[in-house]
């Protein structure tokens, strides 16, 4: 399988036979074997996340970030 980086444009190709871990937990990522979808829930910053990790990071850096983009449009606008 070939993966598109979103930080660098990047391809590289990946062996889907390699587990792959949450990068704040170390747990394991399970993929469902069910779905064609084999996608690993990256973030844009290209870490892997685990579900429970991933909600901690939106709900830790949601309202951060919505701050941020406001405080950026308010001095693109000026």
């Amino acid at each position: 399988m070939i993966e598109g980086n979103l930080n660098n444009g990047l391809l590289r190709e990946i062996d889907l036979n390699k587990p792959v871990f949450c990068v704040k937990c170390k747990k394991e990522i399970i993929r469902d074997s069910n779905s064609v979808n084999l996608n690993i829930n990256v973030h844009v910053c290209g870490y892997s996340f685990c579900k429970e990790c991933k909600k901690k990071l939106n709900e830790f850096a949601g309202k951060k970030l919505a701050d941020y983009e406001r405080r950026l449009v308010d001095e693109f606008i000026k």
